[in-house]
């Protein structure tokens, strides 16, 4: 009995710990890493003036990440289409991107 006791409180720490350590065997942090050349080729073209290649890298990465399952960069790929697509002017005719 008291064996059984000390099972279950063995395998309810291990699942703790896994728990709490989870975030770190993240797999979206390894592939953040195969995305950073493209995000910089990206804000290259940006501060080149270069819209419309931007607009194409980053329709290229939110493929890329579709296939990887890789929602955190499909959501970032989203966030930089939607201001690239308001011409990066606020109502008062500020630039505006990412800021």
């Amino acid at each position: 009995m008291i064996q059984k006791a000390f099972l279950i409180i063995k395998i309810f720490l291990v699942a703790c710990i896994c728990t709490l350590f989870s975030p770190f065997f993240n797999h979206s942090t390894l592939y953040a890493q195969d995305f950073d050349s493209e995000w910089q080729d990206i804000f290259l073209q940006l501060d080149s003036g270069k819209v419309q290649s931007a607009q194409q890298l980053i329709q290229q990465v939110k493929e890329k990440a579709g296939k990887q399952n890789n929602y955190p960069q499909i959501i970032k790929a989203i966030i930089h289409e939607a201001a690239l697509s308001s011409n990066g002017k606020d109502p008062n005719g500020k630039e505006s991107l990412f800021v």
